[in-house]
């Protein structure tokens, strides 16, 4: 799928389909080296498991609990219950007069079987939003926003690329390199750096101008600073080209007037 997605082959109205999102990611995490990227995004959510225990871990994508909640994924890996609720472009679910909000009703279901399985409980809350979007979970009883975990898909695109860019020769890079250009491609990868897009230090040309030596099609021109090097050049001039004293002293001494007894003189030396 993550294939006729890329190439546009997925009709528009499923393009922004959440479940379509989930199933391309965590498909990914499930087929892939486990102990590369399923263990590395387990590790952004404080939940450490021993390498030994992670190619037993079960992926149950969409079960459903006796109330007939439909949580998108519960992962069951080393000593833990994650259920994973995902969401794109939609919002969760609201509580009605017969049933209470979808978060809520996830929490206690997840815990409850959970226990049954003797597992420690996690909930983990996946948005498309680049901050923590604090006000889809204020109505909530303290006890579960304190308890539950929020990620992005955006910290997906993350760890696929710091992996591809640090890691040498690293396992299904060809899958993951795939995954990542489709979650470029829905937008939902995080700001790069400008030391991380461009960290190619190239040397700088030799000139910044028309190089009339390898201009092919140049014509008669052939650059301002070769056309100019037969002139002569010019003649600097003096320092103080105004304002001289001696700028009017060939000229005779001619009375223009008088103002107040004091004779106004052109020319002469002043």
């Amino acid at each position: 799928m993550i294939q006729a997605e890329l190439r546009g082959k997925v009709p528009s109205r499923l393009e922004d389909a959440e479940d379509l999102l989930t199933s391309n990611v965590f498909s990914f995490f499930k087929y892939a080296d486990r102990k590369l990227y399923f263990k590395s995004f387990l590790n952004e959510l404080d939940i450490l498991a021993p390498d030994n225990s992670l190619k037993d871990a079960e992926f149950r994508f969409w079960p459903r609990y006796d109330d007939c909640t439909e949580p998108d994924l519960v992962l069951l890996v080393a000593g833990f219950y994650v259920l994973i609720e995902a969401k794109h472009l939609s919002s969760f679910g609201e509580a009605t007069a017969e049933k209470g909000c979808q978060i809520v009703r996830e929490f206690e279901g997840g815990l409850n079987e959970a226990a049954s399985l003797g597992k420690e409980f996690r909930y983990v809350a996946i948005t498309s939003h680049y901050n923590k979007p604090t006000h889809l979970f204020a109505h909530l009883p303290v006890e579960i926003r304190n308890a539950m975990r929020w990620t992005n898909w955006q910290s997906v695109a993350r760890l696929l690329l710091n992996i591809l860019e640090n890691v040498d020769s690293p396992a299904d890079a060809l899958f993951a390199e795939d995954l990542y250009n489709l979650l470029d491609k829905k937008k939902l990868r995080g700001f790069l750096p400008f030391n991380r897009i461009y960290h190619e230090n190239l040397p700088p040309p030799p000139t910044i101008f028309f190089s009339a030596q390898s201009a092919k099609y140049r014509g008669d021109f052939i650059g301002f600073q070769y056309a100019l090097q037969k002139e002569q050049p010019l003649d600097k001039p003096p320092l103080r080209l105004f304002y001289e004293r001696k700028f009017f002293s060939q000229m005779p001494a001619i009375c223009v007037g008088d103002v107040s007894g004091i004779k106004i003189l052109l020319g002469g030396t002043l």
